[in-house]
Protein backbone atom coordinates (compact mmCIF):
# COMPACT_ATOMS: atom_id res chain seq x y z
CA UNK A 1 0.00 0.00 0.00
CA UNK A 2 1.37 3.65 -1.06
CA UNK A 3 0.37 6.14 1.21
CA UNK A 4 1.72 9.60 2.59
CA UNK A 5 3.04 8.37 5.73
CA UNK A 6 1.96 9.68 8.95
CA UNK A 7 1.97 7.63 12.30
CA UNK A 8 -1.80 8.17 12.58
CA UNK A 9 -2.68 6.82 9.07
CA UNK A 10 -0.55 4.00 9.51
CA UNK A 11 -2.22 2.59 12.88
CA UNK A 12 -5.30 2.95 10.94
CA UNK A 13 -4.70 1.35 8.47
CA UNK A 14 -3.02 -1.54 10.09
CA UNK A 15 -5.90 -1.70 12.73
CA UNK A 16 -8.59 -1.81 10.00
CA UNK A 17 -6.62 -4.76 8.40
CA UNK A 18 -6.38 -6.58 11.60
CA UNK A 19 -10.04 -5.77 12.20
CA UNK A 20 -10.46 -8.26 9.47
CA UNK A 21 -8.40 -10.81 10.17
CA UNK A 22 -5.76 -9.42 8.37
CA UNK A 23 -2.03 -9.77 9.87
CA UNK A 24 0.27 -6.72 10.28
CA UNK A 25 2.97 -8.79 8.69
CA UNK A 26 0.97 -9.54 5.73
CA UNK A 27 0.72 -5.35 5.21
CA UNK A 28 3.12 -3.45 3.28
CA UNK A 29 3.25 0.17 3.56
CA UNK A 30 5.28 2.14 1.38
CA UNK A 31 5.85 6.12 1.33
CA UNK A 32 5.88 8.51 -1.58
CA UNK A 33 9.25 7.18 -3.86
CA UNK A 34 10.61 8.66 -6.97
CA UNK A 35 8.75 7.59 -10.13
CA UNK A 36 11.23 4.56 -10.31
CA UNK A 37 11.40 3.23 -7.06
CA UNK A 38 7.37 3.65 -7.26
CA UNK A 39 6.86 1.62 -10.20
CA UNK A 40 9.39 -1.21 -9.02
CA UNK A 41 7.52 -1.51 -5.88
CA UNK A 42 4.36 -2.11 -7.65
CA UNK A 43 5.61 -4.72 -10.30
CA UNK A 44 6.04 -6.64 -6.80
CA UNK A 45 2.44 -6.64 -6.23
CA UNK A 46 0.31 -9.89 -7.37
CA UNK A 47 -3.28 -8.41 -8.31
CA UNK A 48 -3.87 -4.98 -7.79
CA UNK A 49 -7.83 -3.72 -6.72
CA UNK A 50 -9.42 -0.31 -8.26
CA UNK A 51 -10.70 1.85 -6.17
CA UNK A 52 -14.04 2.81 -6.02
CA UNK A 53 -16.14 4.89 -6.52
CA UNK A 54 -13.21 6.64 -7.82
CA UNK A 55 -10.81 4.69 -10.11
CA UNK A 56 -7.10 4.86 -10.21
CA UNK A 57 -6.59 6.46 -13.39
CA UNK A 58 -2.66 6.75 -13.62
CA UNK A 59 -2.04 4.23 -10.21
CA UNK A 60 -4.30 1.76 -12.63
CA UNK A 61 -2.50 2.26 -16.10
CA UNK A 62 0.86 2.59 -13.78
CA UNK A 63 0.27 -1.19 -12.09
CA UNK A 64 -0.85 -2.61 -15.62
CA UNK A 65 2.25 -1.76 -17.09
CA UNK A 66 4.20 -3.10 -14.63
CA UNK A 67 2.42 -6.46 -15.46
CA UNK A 68 -0.07 -6.72 -12.57
CA UNK A 69 -3.44 -7.20 -13.60
CA UNK A 70 -6.14 -5.07 -11.92
CA UNK A 71 -9.77 -6.14 -10.64
CA UNK A 72 -11.80 -3.34 -11.15
CA UNK A 73 -15.59 -2.25 -10.36
CA UNK A 74 -17.72 -0.48 -13.31
CA UNK A 75 -19.44 2.82 -11.62
CA UNK A 76 -21.72 5.35 -13.50
CA UNK A 77 -19.31 7.82 -13.65
CA UNK A 78 -16.10 8.72 -15.83
CA UNK A 79 -14.19 8.50 -12.43
CA UNK A 80 -15.40 5.18 -11.74
CA UNK A 81 -15.54 3.80 -14.98
CA UNK A 82 -12.02 4.62 -16.31
CA UNK A 83 -11.05 1.23 -14.72
CA UNK A 84 -13.51 -0.46 -17.45
CA UNK A 85 -11.87 1.47 -20.02
CA UNK A 86 -8.24 0.77 -19.99
CA UNK A 87 -9.57 -3.00 -19.45
CA UNK A 88 -11.74 -3.24 -22.47
CA UNK A 89 -8.61 -1.49 -24.75
CA UNK A 90 -6.31 -4.56 -23.17
CA UNK A 91 -9.39 -7.35 -23.62
CA UNK A 92 -9.91 -7.84 -19.75
CA UNK A 93 -13.08 -7.29 -19.52
CA UNK A 94 -13.16 -10.65 -17.26
CA UNK A 95 -11.51 -8.41 -15.05
CA UNK A 96 -14.25 -5.62 -14.68
CA UNK A 97 -17.35 -6.62 -12.07
CA UNK A 98 -20.64 -4.80 -11.89
CA UNK A 99 -20.90 -5.19 -7.88
CA UNK A 100 -18.99 -4.82 -4.48
CA UNK A 101 -19.85 -8.87 -4.20
CA UNK A 102 -18.42 -9.64 -7.73
CA UNK A 103 -15.41 -7.86 -6.68
CA UNK A 104 -14.30 -9.66 -4.05
CA UNK A 105 -16.00 -12.60 -6.13
CA UNK A 106 -13.28 -12.45 -9.19
CA UNK A 107 -10.55 -10.97 -6.92
CA UNK A 108 -10.46 -13.74 -4.82
CA UNK A 109 -10.73 -16.07 -7.90
CA UNK A 110 -8.04 -14.32 -9.77
CA UNK A 111 -5.56 -14.83 -6.40
CA UNK A 112 -6.17 -18.67 -6.34
CA UNK A 113 -5.33 -18.79 -10.34
CA UNK A 114 -1.56 -19.14 -10.21
CA UNK A 115 -1.25 -19.65 -13.78
CA UNK A 116 -3.59 -17.21 -14.91
CA UNK A 117 -1.58 -15.13 -12.84
CA UNK A 118 1.79 -15.88 -15.04
CA UNK A 119 0.27 -15.71 -17.95
CA UNK A 120 -1.43 -12.05 -17.25
CA UNK A 121 2.00 -10.71 -16.00
CA UNK A 122 3.68 -12.04 -18.66
CA UNK A 123 1.06 -10.85 -21.43
CA UNK A 124 0.46 -7.64 -19.73
CA UNK A 125 4.35 -6.87 -19.35
CA UNK A 126 4.43 -7.84 -23.29
CA UNK A 127 1.77 -5.11 -24.51
CA UNK A 128 3.85 -2.62 -21.89
CA UNK A 129 2.57 0.27 -23.86
CA UNK A 130 0.07 -1.13 -25.57
CA UNK A 131 -2.71 0.49 -23.03
CA UNK A 132 -1.15 3.68 -23.53
CA UNK A 133 -1.40 2.82 -27.60
CA UNK A 134 -4.46 1.60 -27.75
CA UNK A 135 -6.21 3.96 -25.49
CA UNK A 136 -4.56 6.83 -27.05
CA UNK A 137 -4.58 6.03 -30.57
CA UNK A 138 -8.20 4.34 -30.81
CA UNK A 139 -10.60 5.27 -33.50
CA UNK A 140 -12.59 6.81 -31.32
CA UNK A 141 -10.03 9.24 -29.75
CA UNK A 142 -9.24 9.89 -33.26
CA UNK A 143 -12.69 11.27 -34.50
CA UNK A 144 -12.83 12.93 -30.94
CA UNK A 145 -9.43 15.12 -31.93
CA UNK A 146 -10.75 15.60 -35.40
CA UNK A 147 -13.99 17.34 -34.13
CA UNK A 148 -12.41 18.98 -31.37
CA UNK A 149 -10.40 20.27 -33.80
CA UNK A 150 -13.08 21.08 -36.52
CA UNK A 151 -15.04 22.45 -33.38
CA UNK A 152 -12.39 24.81 -32.20
CA UNK A 153 -11.55 26.18 -35.39
CA UNK A 154 -14.85 27.11 -37.01
CA UNK A 155 -17.05 27.94 -33.85
CA UNK A 156 -14.48 29.05 -30.96
CA UNK A 157 -10.98 30.08 -32.56
CA UNK A 158 -12.22 32.11 -35.85
CA UNK A 159 -14.60 34.37 -33.88
CA UNK A 160 -11.84 34.25 -30.78
CA UNK A 161 -9.65 35.77 -33.64
CA UNK A 162 -11.49 38.15 -35.04
CA UNK A 163 -12.40 39.63 -31.20
CA UNK A 164 -8.78 39.38 -30.20
CA UNK A 165 -7.83 41.26 -33.52
CA UNK A 166 -9.85 44.21 -32.88
CA UNK A 167 -9.04 44.30 -29.15
CA UNK A 168 -5.25 43.97 -29.69
CA UNK A 169 -4.32 44.04 -33.18
CA UNK A 170 -0.59 43.64 -32.53
CA UNK A 171 -0.62 40.58 -30.35
CA UNK A 172 -2.43 38.46 -33.02
CA UNK A 173 -1.23 39.35 -36.11
CA UNK A 174 2.37 38.40 -34.75
CA UNK A 175 1.22 35.11 -34.80
CA UNK A 176 -2.48 32.90 -36.37
CA UNK A 177 -4.26 31.69 -33.94
CA UNK A 178 -5.96 29.00 -36.40
CA UNK A 179 -3.68 27.73 -38.61
CA UNK A 180 -4.87 25.19 -41.02
CA UNK A 181 -1.98 23.79 -42.16
CA UNK A 182 -0.91 22.83 -38.62
CA UNK A 183 -4.46 19.94 -38.96
CA UNK A 184 -3.82 19.20 -42.85
CA UNK A 185 -6.38 20.88 -44.34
Amino acid sequence: MLINDTKQLRRYILETFEHHDIAQDRIEIHTRKPRLGYLAIISQVDIALDPFPMNGHTTTCDALWQGVPVVTLAGQTYASRFGSSAHVNLGLEDLITQSPEQYIEIGARLASDVERLKTLRATLRQYGGALRLSMYDSRLCGICSRRLRNCWSSSFCAPWAKRACRAAPRLVAARRPCDNRARGA
